[in-house]
């Protein structure tokens, strides 16, 4: 320990130019989220400015002592290699997880909000904080000098993020993508872990090569494996549990005519289905989320969508929240089929069956909040700021939480002039994770909808997701031309 103690003082001393802007980059990080956290646009990108400060110190406490190679000068003096290792993970914890702890701690102090309230999710922050230096210590320890480090780095990344990219298509950004994101840290960490082993008790670089390789095709692949389903499937089971006399859904023949128009090039046929759901829970409402449609015509032809975003059950009233289930009651199933598909069959008797996947909101919350300025206390210690918005009659609401958002966040304006009201759904909806994935403490959603006339009172309504779950709704046999959408272009 006392070896430990003497490099950590020595890269103290060496680099303090660069904890310096470490720390000053998480002191401005908790200024601005003890300041305005609602609706702040800087508070991610300072996060990650953060992070390449943290890799940048990181990468040059591990090359202080070179690892491979043969021109070390510490080979020989009396340190041990685990010393060694103990004085770098020491510098991160007092230098990069540590300090952001703190400052987010201050700043939910400074905004009415006790941290012991949310001692996990600052758990967590460090932890990522820490995670972020393993990497860059893992990739440092394999390689002789910065630059080489950085010629290292730069393709690394650029794999992954095609990677991400390409297997985002599938699983995009949704409340359910911290499973993904969640797989692929975890995968990293472990394996940084194991290189920093082998190198500070073997210095077998080419084995530690080998597991960064092996790594990096993991973790390409991870995208590709974690599809939106499988993380869905996961998420249902983290769930509470929802009993037999849940959400059913019902093919309604005789339900009431769609009035639908849609236009999503000329691949894909709208279907548009009059459907009957039954088993909504009292205090409860449902959000269609993704949905997985077969459909298998005369001749053994057989087309599958696979689970897309690409249609949902869709809420009849136009000034609602689209795909939210309010309580039992006619609904409509959209569908896209492929259009040469659906030229083929359309006219046949076909067999149809369609997978939707639902979340059970629960655990309704409701405050009052400012129609101009900034509201604090709100459900789950949210905070709020209204403002104009850039065109006339424009109203723009930031909000934020520490931790977790809502799954689901509605603001309604009421005219205390003529009783006229309107409600708008805030955008992104929080993500399901119990802890938050992208280092930041805060969680936010905004939206901008034309208010009714002053005077205004502005209400702010939130959901937590309470239960995960797939039905089913199978029609033996349907014609599909009889339910087409109209497309936006076709004449009346």
């Amino acid at each position: 320990m006392r070896d430990a103690l003497l490099i950590f003082r020595k890269d103290v001393r060496h680099l303090w130019p660069r904890i310096l802007i470490v720390l000053a980059i998480a002191a401005l990080e908790g200024l601005l989220n003890a300041a305005a956290p609602a609706g702040n646009p800087l508070q991610l990108s300072v996060v990650w400015l953060w992070g390449f400060s943290c890799v940048y110190l990181t990468a040059s406490a591990i090359q202080e002592e070179s690892l491979p190679g043969d021109n070390q000068y510490w080979l020989t003096r009396p340190f041990s290699r685990r010393g060694l290792l103990m004085a770098k993970v020491l510098l991160l914890a007092v230098f990069a997880s540590a300090p952001r702890m703190v400052v987010q701690a201050v700043a939910l102090r400074l905004n009415g909000v006790s941290p012991l309230r949310y001692a996990s999710v600052l758990f967590a922050t460090g932890v990522f904080s820490l995670a972020i230096g393993l990497a860059a210590a893992a990739l440092a320890a394999v390689t002789e000098n910065l630059m080489q480090f950085l010629w290292v780095l730069l393709p690394i990344a650029a794999v992954e993020i095609l990677s991400l990219m390409y297997g985002g298509r599938e699983i995009g950004q949704n409340n359910v993508a911290w499973i993904r994101s969640s797989a692929l840290g975890a995968l990293i960490v472990a394996a940084s872990i194991a290189i920093l082993i082998v190198q500070y008790s073997r210095r077998k670089t080419f084995v530690s090569a080998g597991i960064l390789a092996g790594t990096l095709a993991m973790a390409a692949m991870v995208p590709l494996l974690v599809t939106w389903h499988a993380a869905f499937a996961l998420q249902s089971k983290l769930g509470r549990a929802i009993g037999p006399a849940s959400m059913r859904i019902s093919f309604e023949p005789s339900g009431p005519a769609g009035n639908y128009t849609a236009e999503y090039g000329r691949t894909l046929e709208g279907i548009d289905l009059p459907i009957r759901i039954t088993g909504i829970p009292a205090g409860t409402r449902a959000v269609s989320e993704r949905v997985a449609t077969t459909i298998e015509a005369p001749g053994g032809k057989t087309w599958s969508s696979g689970w897309t975003s690409t249609g949902a059950i869709a809420n009849p009233n136009p000034l609602e929240d689209s795909h939210a289930i309010r309580a039992d009651g006619a609904y409509r199933q959209h569908l896209y089929v492929d259009a040469e598909f659906y030229r083929a069959v359309k006219d046949a008797p076909v067999h149809l069956h369609a997978s939707v996947a639902v979340t059970l909101l629960g655990e309704r919350q409701s405050a009052p909040i400012s129609a101009r300025g900034r509201t604090g206390h709100l459900p789950g210690d949210g905070i709020c700021g209204a403002g104009p918005g850039p065109f006339p009659s424009n109203v723009v609401v930031f909000c934020d939480w520490p931790g977790q958002a809502p799954a689901r966040v509605y603001v309604q304006a009421r005219s205390l002039k003529n009783g006229q009201t309107l409600e708008s759904l805030l955008l992104p909806a929080g993500p399901y994770a119990p802890y938050p994935t992208d280092g930041s403490m805060w969680s936010g959603a905004e939206t901008m909808f034309t208010a009714p006339p002053e005077p205004v009172e502005m209400k702010l309504e939130t959901w937590r997701a309470i239960g995960h779950f797939e039905r089913e709704l199978d029609i033996p046999q349907i014609r599909l031309s009889d339910y087409a959408v109209r497309r936006i272009t076709d004449p009346n």
